[in-house]
């Protein structure tokens, strides 16, 4: 626990004991923790008592956590997990009052040979995938894989309204040497950390903009995370 105001560290949690020793992602929801821990699931902690013995798992969730991809909370108040399958990317929507799983949404691959192995089908996603939202709140973020022109794995970031389910297309990422972070602007702005070739190469910020065109920044090494602060207002 840190103090926000200076910054200084209140207290180390030692969690050991859940055997969730790879926690990347965390929210809190009213008095709740929810973590996401790979090879684990989801755990939850009351923020008034953590510690590993307190800790408890989501029942129901499907597929392997994607511990890299941001845990949302949706403006039905309800929380959005991203995992993966062999064949398929699942969307499971947790409601945090009973800490189940109410809704999953499946979106499977194309596989080559297949009828519908055609320009814009989805292909896969990145072994580190990204999930994001905006102020709505209406909308999730995820980058996928899909085919076009040939490439099987041309970068783009497909939405799914929380309401009805439906996955579309949002942006192709042309010119994306690999994606190591994801961030959606308050407006829907497409931002993405590349780190092209995993070299120890200064890597990119680029901004996908609408018109299709890209806007970029060399950074550091490894961009990995994008920050709004109207977020944290």
């Amino acid at each position: 626990r840190i103090n926000i105001k200076d910054y200084t560290v209140v207290e180390y949690i030692d969690i050991t004991e859940t055997g969730a020793m790879q926690v990347e992602k965390m929210l809190t929801v009213g008095n709740k923790l929810f973590c996401a821990a790979l090879g684990k699931g989801i755990g939850v902690f009351d923020t008034d008592n953590i510690e590993g013995s307190s800790m408890r798992l989501i029942d129901g969730l499907e597929g392997s956590i994607m511990k890299t991809a941001k845990l949302i909370l949706d403006k039905n108040n309800k929380l959005w997990v991203l995992t993966t399958e062999s064949d398929k990317v699942i969307l499971n929507c947790i409601n945090p009052e009973t800490e189940k799983v109410e809704k999953t949404v499946d979106i499977p691959y194309v596989k080559e040979g297949d009828d519908n192995y055609v320009d814009g089908c989805i292909t896969g996603t990145a072994w580190f995938t990204r999930m994001d939202t905006d102020r709505t709140r209406g909308k999730l973020y995820f980058y996928m894989n899909i085919l076009s022109e040939g490439d099987n794995a041309f970068g783009a970031i497909f939405t799914m309204d929380v309401d009805t389910y439906e996955v579309e297309l949002y942006r192709k990422l042309p010119g994306l040497g690999m994606m190591y972070g994801m961030g959606i602007s308050p407006d829907g702005d497409v931002y993405l950390c590349d780190c092209l070739d995993w070299s120890k190469q200064r890597g990119f910020l680029r901004e996908y903009k609408e018109n299709g065109s890209i806007v970029s920044q060399r950074v550091g090494i490894y961009p990995r995370m994008i920050l709004f602060t109207e977020y944290d207002k």
